[in-house]
């Protein structure tokens, strides 16, 4: 089992896939966290490096036949925070984080897991996860599953809801990076930013760093100029899901949604690319 664990990406300014760490490359089998995985757990954990291979490729798993993934992400992010674009775009996928590249004429490409089946008798279950990284292949090219033949998935998504840009000039860049919090008794507000080598967060850029735990309630606090859908793009040939790229047996989705830009030649659906017997 896998718990609290990470797949961290390369940071630089070229952003070569070639380079630096979290970089996954293989043939068959291949994930971001696990290559192939039965009767086992992954769980609170997220990848936002690179992952490419020929046949089942997954952003965290390649190929998982029974066993649970939950509380689990696949992330087209740098920091917590987002990343920063001058040039986003809806639909550009243009960020190389969770990126996850089905190679030549390879199947079964997906955001979270390459295949997933469900065999024997004990279930194979995804339970709350997303993934945002951009998602390409041939052949069963999905923004979760690329091939799914049994199981469940409950809550999960594949979109990008977090990407920050720059959207006006002759303001500090700092009030970009996080949200600001209205005063109760006048007009005024706070802003909170985020320091990734510490972890901390700082209040209008005071010196004193805050834990998580003590920064105000999600409930008041008013995010600056984020750019959902610039990222979570699924593409690929033949049966290409926002979600699922192919799903057959007796495998179900309940609670998702798809909110990626969605590209193909046969068989392409915002949700599912083909689907075939008992699947619902």
């Amino acid at each position: 089992s896998i718990t609290q664990s990470k797949n961290l990406g390369y940071e630089s300014s070229s952003e070569d896939v070639n380079l630096g760490y979290g970089v996954i490359k293989g043939t068959t089998k291949t994930g971001g966290l696990v290559g192939s995985m039965a009767d086992g757990s992954v769980t609170e954990s997220y990848s936002n490096g690179q992952v490419s291979g020929q046949d089942q490729t997954g952003g965290l798993i390649g190929e998982m036949d029974k066993g649970k993934l939950s509380g689990s992400y696949n992330t087209n992010e740098a920091t917590i925070l987002g990343t920063i674009d001058n040039n986003a775009a809806v639909g550009g996928g243009t960020s190389i984080y969770g990126k996850v590249t089905g190679t030549g004429t390879g199947t079964d490409t997906g955001g979270l897991i390459g295949k997933m089946t469900d065999a024997g008798t004990a279930a194979t279950i995804v339970d709350t996860a997303y993934n945002a990284g951009n998602v390409s292949g041939a052949t069963n090219v999905g923004g979760l599953v690329g091939n799914m033949t049994g199981g469940t998935i409950t809550r999960a998504y594949n979109g990008d809801n977090n990407t920050v840009i720059y959207a006006q000039s002759g303001i500090a860049n700092e009030a970009y990076v996080g949200f600001k919090v209205k005063h109760d008794t006048d007009t005024g507000y706070d802003s909170y930013t985020y320091d990734s080598s510490t972890q901390m967060w700082k209040k209008n850029s005071e010196t004193t760093e805050i834990a998580t735990k003590g920064i105000p309630d999600y409930s008041k606090r008013i995010y600056n100029n984020r750019l959902a859908y610039r990222d979570a793009t699924v593409n690929g040939t033949t049966n290409i899901g926002g979600l699922v790229g192919n799903i057959s047996g007796s495998s179900s989705l309940n609670q998702t949604y798809n909110a990626g830009k969605v590209t193909g030649s046969t068989n392409v659906g915002a949700a599912i690319g083909t689907a075939a017997n008992t699947a619902s």
